[in-house]
C-alpha cells in the first residue's frame, strides 16, 4: 500500500450540484444554479453535496457515543494519568486474586455439618 500524495488526498473529496450534476473538487454553492439578485445578493442558494469519484452521494452515518457520567470520565482520566503498578505491586495483586478464588471455593464447600471452616482450628484434637 502506497501513501497518497497531498494532492491525491485533496482530490479524494468531490462535490456535486444536485440540479446541474456538475462535479467539482471544492465545496460551496453552485455558481450556475444559485439565483443572485441585482446587487449580487444570494436569493436561492444551491449547495453542493459530497459525492465519491463516480458521482454517487456519500451517506454518512452518525456515530453513537455512550453518555458517561462525570464520575466515570474523571475516573478514566485519573487512570490514564496514574503510574503503572510495579512488579511487587502486581505480585501482591495476583496473591490477592488467588486468595479471593480460595475463599470462593471454600464458600461452595461446607463440611458435613453444614459449617464453613475458615483458617485452622486452635484446639488440638486428641
Amino acid at each position: 500500500m502506497t501513501n497518497p500524495n497531498k494532492e491525491d488526498i485533496y482530490l479524494l473529496n468531490y462535490w456535486k450540484c444536485p440540479n446541474c450534476e456538475d462535479v467539482q473538487t471544492f465545496t460551496g454553492l453552485c455558481r450556475d444554479c444559485t439565483v443572485y439578485g441585482e446587487s449580487q445578493n444570494i436569493i436561492e442558494p444551491v449547495r453542493r453535496i459530497k459525492v465519491d469519484k463516480k458521482g454517487n452521494k456519500i451517506i454518512s452515518t452518525p456515530q453513537r457515543f455512550e453518555s458517561q457520567s462525570m464520575a466515570q470520565l474523571k475516573q478514566q482520566f485519573i487512570n490514564q494519568r496514574s503510574k503503572k503498578p510495579t512488579n511487587k505491586q502486581l505480585a501482591q495483586i495476583e496473591k490477592e486474586k488467588e486468595l479471593l478464588k480460595e475463599l470462593e471455593s471454600i464458600k461452595e464447600k461446607p463440611n458435613q455439618e453444614g459449617i464453613i471452616e475458615i483458617g485452622e482450628s486452635a484446639l488440638e484434637e486428641e
